[in-house]
């Protein structure tokens, strides 16, 4: 994947706008505008909130540095952003998005935009009252109005200045599709030969599996709750982009990959792991485990698998119960 599609980003340098600031980052301090410098001893010099979220997460980082017009800001991270970080509602949401200046690429055919004559030749300046300069404000406005009527003011290429009464549907949406981020910040492309995508590749994997492996221990001290981030195949399936975007696809199918690896080589019998766990006694002692030990300590194990597998399969169930 480094050699076919090499790595793409935005510098922190290049993010000119800053940052749209989630409720998860405003716990924190964060202002719309601000840029990660960085969080604890790591420098974020590429635009991430995921960066940034699992220095906090995983390296427990206790601070953050941001620049704010031009000053440097040291913001504390609270202690309980972790747990509300990973807590399952939360899944999805990151503690802050790029900031992207506001404008109309297309407009849906069949949308409620198109019935108030709205076009890409014009741009939303105000929303019921509200200024919008930034795309995430027009958003946020039009959440606010779900299943109303929007009062946006418009400008028009030619400098005029119109008003439309727009109906806004369930989702906070009217039927718009907003300029892409390439439009405003320049992205970086770094390439990467046969050899060096290799190299560059087995670190990632290394570093993904110490990452979750300190996630792990989180959850063992209780920093990180086990019902917040257990799940059975059904939570596999949703980490998949719908829109199967093939560079997600197989990073995901990566990671599970080495995730399962892992876990298929811990000594637990009925595992492979548990089966070298037990020939390594052998060659160690010289005796060989019984028929009836190892056939008792096989079902134990796979008691523990399927007590496991139900309990994040319950996780699930219970998940979908409360989301509908």
């Amino acid at each position: 994947m480094i050699f076919y599609w090499g790595e793409t980003y935005i510098s922190t340098q290049d993010a000119k706008y800053g940052m749209a600031v989630d409720s998860l980052g405003m716990q924190i301090g964060l202002k719309d505008g601000d840029k990660v410098i960085s969080v604890g001893s790591v420098d974020i010099k590429k635009f991430s909130a995921g960066l940034v979220a699992k220095e906090i997460i995983i390296n427990e980082a206790k601070e953050l540095i941001v620049d704010r017009d031009g000053q440097q800001i040291k913001l504390a991270v609270p202690a309980d952003l972790t747990s509300k970080i990973t807590k399952y509602e939360n899944k999805g949401k990151s503690l802050f998005y790029l900031r992207v200046p506001m404008g109309i690429s297309k407009v849906d055919p069949k949308g409620n935009a198109i019935k108030s004559n709205i076009d890409t030749t014009m741009n939303i300046v105000s929303v019921n009252g509200n200024k919008i300069s930034y795309q995430h404000e027009m958003k946020q406005s039009l959440v606010k109005i779900r299943n109303g009527i929007g009062k946006i003011i418009l400008t028009k290429d030619s400098g005029d200045t119109i008003q439309k009464y727009v109906a806004v549907d369930n989702k906070g949406m009217i039927g718009i599709g907003l300029d892409p981020v390439e439009k405003y910040l320049n992205k970086s492309v770094e390439k990467f030969g046969l050899l060096t995508s290799i190299s560059k590749g087995t670190s990632m994997g290394v570093n993904f599996l110490t990452d979750q492996l300190k996630a792990f221990g989180h959850i063992f001290s209780g920093k990180i709750k086990a019902k917040d981030s257990l799940g059975s195949i059904f939570s596999m399936a949703t980490m998949f982009d719908p829109g199967l975007d093939w560079r997600i696809f197989w990073n995901m199918t990566a990671s599970l990959s080495i995730m399962l690896a892992f876990f298929n080589l811990l000594p637990i019998p009925a595992l492979d792991g548990g089966y070298v766990m037990f020939l390594l006694y052998e060659v160690i002692t010289g005796k060989v485990p019984t028929d009836k030990f190892m056939e008792v300590v096989s079902y134990i194990g796979f008691i523990l698998l399927m007590a496991l597998m139900v309990f994040a399969l319950g996780l699930d169930i219970s998940r979908f119960i409360s989301f509908i």
